[in-house]
């Protein structure tokens, strides 16, 4: 009987993790209502087989990628020194669900921990930093972003190549930043 509830939790955490579709499910937040088991045996009888019927109610805890992802960049920008800016790679803050520890408040509230890690950089104007480009020869480039960016270096590729200036439209501009950890 142990190991038919076993494999019905397992397949009862594959069943509400497919239901759930996007929505973080948490494992550890799964709790096992009841699991009856119904089977044909009799006490004192020898069967060369056993049929078993195991029904199981689980409850489960789930909330949207997107919505925890967004509560988690506000909690991060109150956290934020003034004229910091929080940068990250890619969509932004990743969450590593295998990370969070749940603690029950009550009955009815779960407090979930996890722990995040931000980069900030002196904060600056995207936007002004490319319109500041707007028909600048190239070779002037590296001086006036750095003038306003907190910056180790630059790279400058124009196409055509040899183009005298950038272009007169901030739109054809493109900018890229990386961003590395201090050494």
């Amino acid at each position: 009987t142990e190991s038919i509830k076993v494999q019905n939790h397992d397949d009862a955490i594959t069943e509400l993790k497919k239901q759930a579709g996007d929505a973080i499910v948490l494992e550890k937040a799964i709790q096992v209502i009841s699991q009856d088991i119904t089977d044909g045996a009799t006490v004192d009888t020898i069967a060369d087989t056993l049929e078993a019927t195991v029904k199981g109610k689980f409850q489960v805890i789930t909330f949207s990628q997107a919505d925890h992802k967004e509560l988690l960049e506000k909690l991060l920008e109150s956290k934020i020194p003034q004229g910091q800016k929080i940068v990250t790679q890619g969509d932004g803050v990743t969450i590593d669900t295998s990370q969070f520890t749940l603690n029950l408040v009550s009955e009815k509230r779960l407090e979930l921990t996890n722990n995040l890690k931000a980069f900030t950089v002196t904060f600056f104007d995207e936007a002004a930093v490319r319109r500041s480009m707007i028909g600048v020869a190239p070779a002037a480039v590296k001086d006036l972003v750095k003038k306003r960016v907190p910056i180790k270096d630059v790279k400058i590729v124009v196409s055509p190549a040899g183009w005298p200036r950038l272009p007169l439209l901030g739109s054809k501009i493109r900018v890229n930043y990386s961003y590395a950890a201090q050494e």
